[in-house]
């Protein structure tokens, strides 16, 4: 402070030294403030990057549980993908065993079918014999 300011307050008596020590208090709380403030400004921003490596820490880790999910996804789809075309030739392998089957019984069919017709033939021709030697 200037000296003139410092008579003038001596002048003013109790009242101009008390309005010295509120300016001075004044000036010396707000420099405490600004300490406080300009620290507090300083811890938050060390809080939020310690916040934001954990978010990237856990970003990692998130990543590598997803690739692992999306592999094992992946790996359980080809796996039922093998199994299902592995199903699927043991099936076309049973049908094709079953026609097989079928075309061998329809063919043993027709042929009991032919003797039947042939015996069937046979019996008809000894009675129309019969029937014309008892006539």
């Amino acid at each position: 402070m200037t000296d003139a300011l410092i008579s003038q307050l001596f002048d003013f008596g109790s009242l101009g030294l008390f309005a010295a020590f509120l300016v001075y208090q004044h000036l010396g709380m707000q420099r405490r403030l600004d300490g406080l403030t300009s620290g507090f400004q300083a811890q938050l921003k060390e809080i939020e990057k310690a916040h934001e490596g954990r978010i990237e820490i856990m970003r990692g880790r998130y990543d590598v549980v997803m690739d692992r999910v999306r592999a094992e996804g992946a790996a359980a789809l080809q796996h039922c993908m093998a199994q299902r075309d592995e199903l699927i030739a043991k099936l076309g392998e049973q049908v094709d065993g079953v026609t097989k089957k079928m075309d061998a019984s329809m063919f043993k069919q027709e042929v009991a079918l032919a003797k039947i017709e042939e015996a069937l033939d046979e019996i008809r021709r000894e009675r129309e014999r019969r029937c014309f030697r008892d006539r």
